[in-house]
Protein backbone atom coordinates (compact mmCIF):
# COMPACT_ATOMS: atom_id res chain seq x y z
CA UNK A 1 0.00 0.00 0.00
CA UNK A 2 2.66 2.23 0.75
CA UNK A 3 4.37 1.62 -2.47
CA UNK A 4 0.95 2.67 -4.82
CA UNK A 5 0.84 5.87 -2.26
CA UNK A 6 4.65 6.62 -3.40
CA UNK A 7 4.42 6.34 -6.98
CA UNK A 8 1.37 7.72 -7.18
CA UNK A 9 2.55 10.51 -5.60
CA UNK A 10 5.53 10.87 -7.88
CA UNK A 11 2.75 10.76 -10.72
CA UNK A 12 0.65 13.51 -9.25
CA UNK A 13 3.92 15.47 -9.19
CA UNK A 14 4.41 14.83 -13.15
CA UNK A 15 1.18 15.62 -14.12
CA UNK A 16 1.48 19.43 -12.64
CA UNK A 17 5.47 19.96 -12.67
CA UNK A 18 5.52 19.89 -17.38
CA UNK A 19 6.96 23.18 -18.95
CA UNK A 20 4.05 24.75 -19.52
CA UNK A 21 2.08 24.38 -16.21
CA UNK A 22 -0.75 23.21 -17.89
CA UNK A 23 -2.64 19.75 -17.91
CA UNK A 24 -3.93 18.34 -21.21
CA UNK A 25 -6.89 16.43 -21.64
CA UNK A 26 -5.42 12.80 -21.42
CA UNK A 27 -4.07 14.23 -18.25
CA UNK A 28 -7.26 14.71 -16.93
CA UNK A 29 -8.42 11.77 -17.70
CA UNK A 30 -5.45 10.23 -16.20
CA UNK A 31 -6.53 12.09 -12.88
CA UNK A 32 -9.76 11.52 -13.10
CA UNK A 33 -8.89 7.56 -12.76
CA UNK A 34 -6.02 8.02 -10.44
CA UNK A 35 -8.68 9.46 -8.30
CA UNK A 36 -11.36 6.88 -8.36
CA UNK A 37 -8.77 4.81 -7.95
CA UNK A 38 -7.19 6.45 -4.68
CA UNK A 39 -10.68 6.60 -3.43
CA UNK A 40 -11.44 2.71 -3.41
CA UNK A 41 -8.60 1.83 -1.31
CA UNK A 42 -9.96 1.48 1.63
CA UNK A 43 -12.44 -0.68 0.23
CA UNK A 44 -10.08 -2.55 -1.64
CA UNK A 45 -8.09 -3.18 1.69
CA UNK A 46 -11.12 -4.05 3.88
CA UNK A 47 -12.22 -6.41 1.00
CA UNK A 48 -8.86 -8.21 1.28
CA UNK A 49 -9.68 -9.19 4.98
CA UNK A 50 -12.81 -11.47 3.35
CA UNK A 51 -12.42 -12.32 -0.49
CA UNK A 52 -15.62 -13.88 -0.52
CA UNK A 53 -18.34 -14.51 1.74
CA UNK A 54 -18.46 -15.61 5.43
CA UNK A 55 -19.60 -18.77 5.80
CA UNK A 56 -21.39 -18.79 9.21
CA UNK A 57 -23.30 -21.23 10.92
CA UNK A 58 -26.70 -21.32 12.80
CA UNK A 59 -29.52 -23.12 14.49
CA UNK A 60 -32.97 -21.73 15.48
CA UNK A 61 -32.52 -19.97 19.27
CA UNK A 62 -34.22 -17.21 19.35
CA UNK A 63 -33.98 -14.51 20.50
CA UNK A 64 -30.17 -14.98 19.61
CA UNK A 65 -30.40 -16.44 16.19
CA UNK A 66 -33.45 -17.21 13.86
CA UNK A 67 -35.53 -16.53 10.66
CA UNK A 68 -38.20 -13.85 10.49
CA UNK A 69 -41.83 -14.03 9.41
CA UNK A 70 -40.39 -12.60 5.73
CA UNK A 71 -37.62 -15.39 6.12
CA UNK A 72 -35.01 -12.81 7.22
CA UNK A 73 -31.88 -13.65 9.03
CA UNK A 74 -32.77 -11.70 12.93
CA UNK A 75 -31.43 -12.22 16.65
CA UNK A 76 -29.10 -10.29 19.20
CA UNK A 77 -25.91 -12.47 17.80
CA UNK A 78 -27.21 -11.93 14.01
CA UNK A 79 -27.48 -8.21 14.50
CA UNK A 80 -23.88 -7.71 16.52
CA UNK A 81 -22.25 -9.76 13.47
CA UNK A 82 -23.38 -8.11 11.11
CA UNK A 83 -22.54 -4.44 12.49
CA UNK A 84 -19.20 -5.71 12.55
CA UNK A 85 -18.98 -7.16 9.36
CA UNK A 86 -20.15 -4.00 7.30
CA UNK A 87 -17.57 -1.97 9.68
CA UNK A 88 -15.00 -4.47 8.05
CA UNK A 89 -16.50 -4.54 4.26
CA UNK A 90 -17.44 -7.64 4.23
CA UNK A 91 -20.26 -10.28 3.29
CA UNK A 92 -21.94 -12.92 4.95
CA UNK A 93 -23.70 -16.14 4.22
CA UNK A 94 -26.04 -17.80 6.61
CA UNK A 95 -26.27 -21.87 6.75
CA UNK A 96 -28.78 -23.69 8.90
CA UNK A 97 -26.79 -26.05 10.52
CA UNK A 98 -26.86 -28.53 13.97
CA UNK A 99 -24.71 -26.97 16.07
CA UNK A 100 -22.37 -30.22 16.73
CA UNK A 101 -21.86 -30.32 12.40
CA UNK A 102 -21.20 -26.05 13.00
CA UNK A 103 -18.24 -27.14 15.15
CA UNK A 104 -17.31 -30.02 12.74
CA UNK A 105 -17.03 -27.26 9.52
CA UNK A 106 -15.16 -24.65 11.70
CA UNK A 107 -12.57 -27.29 12.37
CA UNK A 108 -12.16 -28.97 8.87
CA UNK A 109 -11.81 -25.31 7.40
CA UNK A 110 -15.38 -25.23 5.59
CA UNK A 111 -16.69 -22.21 7.58
CA UNK A 112 -15.53 -19.39 9.17
CA UNK A 113 -17.43 -18.35 12.13
CA UNK A 114 -19.67 -19.61 14.99
CA UNK A 115 -21.70 -18.15 17.15
CA UNK A 116 -22.64 -17.73 20.92
CA UNK A 117 -20.19 -20.45 21.87
CA UNK A 118 -18.60 -20.65 25.17
CA UNK A 119 -14.87 -20.95 25.47
CA UNK A 120 -13.04 -24.51 25.88
CA UNK A 121 -9.51 -25.58 25.23
CA UNK A 122 -10.45 -28.01 22.58
CA UNK A 123 -12.26 -25.56 20.54
CA UNK A 124 -9.25 -23.46 20.97
CA UNK A 125 -7.45 -25.95 19.08
CA UNK A 126 -8.80 -24.85 15.79
CA UNK A 127 -10.49 -21.26 16.66
CA UNK A 128 -9.87 -18.55 17.50
CA UNK A 129 -12.24 -16.30 19.72
CA UNK A 130 -13.66 -13.51 19.41
CA UNK A 131 -13.72 -10.07 22.15
CA UNK A 132 -16.89 -11.60 24.37
CA UNK A 133 -19.93 -10.34 23.14
CA UNK A 134 -22.72 -11.99 24.70
CA UNK A 135 -23.20 -11.56 28.54
CA UNK A 136 -25.18 -15.12 28.38
CA UNK A 137 -26.50 -14.79 32.06
CA UNK A 138 -28.46 -17.19 33.65
CA UNK A 139 -31.16 -15.83 36.05
CA UNK A 140 -33.86 -16.45 38.51
CA UNK A 141 -37.32 -15.64 37.68
CA UNK A 142 -40.04 -15.61 40.03
CA UNK A 143 -43.75 -14.45 40.22
CA UNK A 144 -43.73 -10.47 40.41
CA UNK A 145 -43.79 -8.81 44.06
CA UNK A 146 -41.45 -11.98 44.82
CA UNK A 147 -38.22 -11.42 47.15
CA UNK A 148 -35.86 -13.08 48.80
CA UNK A 149 -33.20 -12.50 51.33
CA UNK A 150 -30.96 -14.95 49.86
CA UNK A 151 -28.51 -12.85 47.21
CA UNK A 152 -27.53 -16.44 45.76
CA UNK A 153 -28.80 -19.20 44.58
CA UNK A 154 -26.40 -21.44 46.51
CA UNK A 155 -28.17 -20.18 49.50
CA UNK A 156 -32.02 -20.80 47.95
CA UNK A 157 -30.95 -24.67 47.31
CA UNK A 158 -29.16 -25.28 50.69
CA UNK A 159 -32.63 -23.79 52.11
CA UNK A 160 -34.80 -26.03 50.12
CA UNK A 161 -36.82 -23.85 47.82
CA UNK A 162 -38.27 -25.44 45.15
CA UNK A 163 -36.52 -24.34 41.78
CA UNK A 164 -37.31 -25.24 38.34
CA UNK A 165 -34.56 -26.00 35.79
CA UNK A 166 -34.88 -27.20 31.95
CA UNK A 167 -33.42 -30.65 31.11
CA UNK A 168 -30.36 -30.27 28.95
CA UNK A 169 -29.44 -26.59 29.81
CA UNK A 170 -26.59 -25.11 32.15
CA UNK A 171 -27.06 -22.74 35.04
CA UNK A 172 -23.46 -23.39 36.52
CA UNK A 173 -21.57 -25.12 39.06
CA UNK A 174 -23.30 -24.68 41.62
CA UNK A 175 -26.98 -25.41 40.07
CA UNK A 176 -25.14 -28.71 38.11
CA UNK A 177 -23.96 -30.08 41.94
CA UNK A 178 -27.66 -29.77 43.08
CA UNK A 179 -29.21 -30.70 40.56
CA UNK A 180 -30.03 -34.50 41.57
CA UNK A 181 -31.60 -32.84 44.91
CA UNK A 182 -35.44 -33.29 45.22
CA UNK A 183 -35.69 -29.48 45.69
CA UNK A 184 -34.62 -29.05 42.03
CA UNK A 185 -37.33 -29.69 39.36
CA UNK A 186 -36.81 -30.42 35.56
CA UNK A 187 -39.11 -29.93 32.60
CA UNK A 188 -38.34 -30.76 29.00
CA UNK A 189 -39.86 -27.30 27.98
CA UNK A 190 -39.04 -24.19 29.75
CA UNK A 191 -42.81 -22.93 29.22
CA UNK A 192 -43.97 -25.85 31.56
CA UNK A 193 -41.82 -23.69 34.47
CA UNK A 194 -44.49 -20.43 33.75
CA UNK A 195 -47.50 -22.43 34.64
CA UNK A 196 -45.61 -24.09 37.48
CA UNK A 197 -44.74 -20.89 38.78
CA UNK A 198 -47.80 -19.22 38.19
CA UNK A 199 -49.47 -21.95 40.18
CA UNK A 200 -46.94 -21.99 42.64
CA UNK A 201 -46.12 -25.32 42.70
CA UNK A 202 -42.40 -23.54 42.11
CA UNK A 203 -40.65 -20.81 44.29
CA UNK A 204 -39.12 -19.69 40.90
CA UNK A 205 -37.09 -21.26 37.64
CA UNK A 206 -33.85 -20.56 36.29
CA UNK A 207 -33.63 -19.22 32.90
CA UNK A 208 -31.22 -17.43 30.35
CA UNK A 209 -31.55 -13.35 30.32
CA UNK A 210 -32.38 -13.07 26.37
CA UNK A 211 -33.90 -16.42 25.79
CA UNK A 212 -36.32 -15.56 28.90
CA UNK A 213 -37.31 -12.18 28.30
CA UNK A 214 -37.88 -13.12 24.55
CA UNK A 215 -40.32 -16.13 25.45
CA UNK A 216 -41.94 -14.15 28.23
CA UNK A 217 -42.80 -11.52 25.93
CA UNK A 218 -44.02 -14.02 23.72
CA UNK A 219 -46.61 -15.59 26.10
CA UNK A 220 -47.35 -12.18 27.60
CA UNK A 221 -46.05 -12.83 30.83
CA UNK A 222 -43.15 -10.13 30.98
CA UNK A 223 -44.96 -8.13 33.72
CA UNK A 224 -46.55 -11.48 35.70
CA UNK A 225 -43.27 -13.14 35.68
CA UNK A 226 -39.75 -10.67 36.25
CA UNK A 227 -35.74 -11.36 37.20
CA UNK A 228 -34.80 -11.91 40.50
CA UNK A 229 -31.48 -9.93 41.59
CA UNK A 230 -30.20 -13.39 42.94
CA UNK A 231 -26.73 -14.36 41.52
CA UNK A 232 -27.14 -17.40 39.21
CA UNK A 233 -24.49 -17.53 36.77
CA UNK A 234 -22.91 -15.91 34.36
CA UNK A 235 -20.46 -16.89 31.66
CA UNK A 236 -19.26 -14.50 28.21
CA UNK A 237 -20.31 -16.48 24.89
CA UNK A 238 -18.22 -15.58 21.63
CA UNK A 239 -17.89 -15.85 18.09
CA UNK A 240 -15.66 -18.47 17.00
CA UNK A 241 -13.32 -17.53 13.95
CA UNK A 242 -11.57 -20.51 11.61
CA UNK A 243 -7.63 -20.63 12.15
CA UNK A 244 -7.65 -22.20 9.17
CA UNK A 245 -9.92 -19.44 6.96
CA UNK A 246 -9.27 -16.36 8.78
CA UNK A 247 -6.01 -14.38 8.92
CA UNK A 248 -5.08 -12.80 12.14
CA UNK A 249 -5.44 -9.09 10.16
CA UNK A 250 -8.85 -10.48 9.80
CA UNK A 251 -9.11 -11.43 13.55
CA UNK A 252 -7.36 -7.78 14.91
CA UNK A 253 -10.29 -5.91 12.25
CA UNK A 254 -13.15 -7.80 13.68
CA UNK A 255 -12.33 -7.36 17.18
CA UNK A 256 -11.49 -4.10 17.05
CA UNK A 257 -14.78 -3.23 15.12
CA UNK A 258 -16.38 -4.97 17.68
CA UNK A 259 -14.59 -2.73 20.27
CA UNK A 260 -15.69 0.37 18.00
CA UNK A 261 -19.58 -0.80 18.31
CA UNK A 262 -19.59 -0.95 22.13
CA UNK A 263 -17.88 2.20 23.04
CA UNK A 264 -20.24 4.22 20.58
CA UNK A 265 -23.16 2.68 21.83
CA UNK A 266 -24.47 1.20 19.16
CA UNK A 267 -24.00 -2.95 20.44
CA UNK A 268 -25.82 -1.13 23.83
CA UNK A 269 -28.53 -0.54 21.67
CA UNK A 270 -28.69 -4.08 20.50
CA UNK A 271 -28.75 -5.50 24.12
CA UNK A 272 -31.36 -3.15 24.67
CA UNK A 273 -33.26 -4.22 22.21
CA UNK A 274 -33.48 -7.49 23.63
CA UNK A 275 -33.31 -7.01 27.08
CA UNK A 276 -35.88 -4.47 27.81
CA UNK A 277 -38.98 -5.07 29.35
CA UNK A 278 -42.13 -1.95 28.48
CA UNK A 279 -43.44 -0.86 31.62
CA UNK A 280 -47.14 -1.68 32.06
Amino acid sequence: MLTVIISTAGLWSNLFNNDKHRITFPMRLAMSALTLYLASLPTLAANSLCPQPLQVGWDPWPPYHFQNQQGEMTGFAIEVLNLVIHDLGCEVEYRERPWKRQLQELKEGQADIAMEAYYNAERAEYAIFSEAYSPSRAQLWVKSGTQFKATKIAELLNQGTLIGVTKDFYYGPVVEQNRNEPNVQEVFAEENNYSKLLKGRIAGFLGDWLATTWNLKQHGLQHKIVRSPVDVYEAPAFFMLSKRRLSNDFVNAFNAALQRAKQDGRYQHILDKYTRIEPQ
